[in-house]
């Protein structure tokens, strides 16, 4: 497990941290990486929703400032740049997965495909 690191924005944590988070039913997991690199797994659980449409889903989809977010991206730049971003928006319980979805996979966890629309 790797230690949590808190940044003046958000928290960084491992893949196996996100299992905590999830036991909270308002706790939203968000992948940032674009729909094609989804295609072939993403993390069970997380919602895709690409870097580049962050601000746009943070105005448009009605989420409390209060709520848990962690974000995850291939390997950790994208999504500490998406916790940034929602910090900027007045959101305060951020976390940015260390290691993104390698480490999700290299560490054996769940993945499943993308919904379609």
């Amino acid at each position: 497990m790797k230690c949590m690191h808190m940044d003046s924005a958000y928290t960084t944590i491992g893949v196996r941290d996100v299992a905590r988070l999830l036991k909270d039913p308002n706790f939203l997991f968000i992948d940032v990486r674009e729909p094609e690199e989804c295609a072939d797994g993403m993390p069970q659980g997380a919602e895709n929703v690409p870097l580049g449409s962050i601000s746009l889903w943070i105005e448009d989809a009605g989420v409390d400032q209060t709520t848990p977010i962690a974000f995850i991206c291939r390997s950790g730049g994208r999504s500490a740049a998406a916790a940034t971003l929602v910090h900027e928006h007045g959101f305060e319980n951020l976390y940015n997965i260390a290691g993104g979805y390698i480490d999700w996979v290299n560490e054996g966890l769940p993945s499943s495909l993308p919904e379609s629309d």
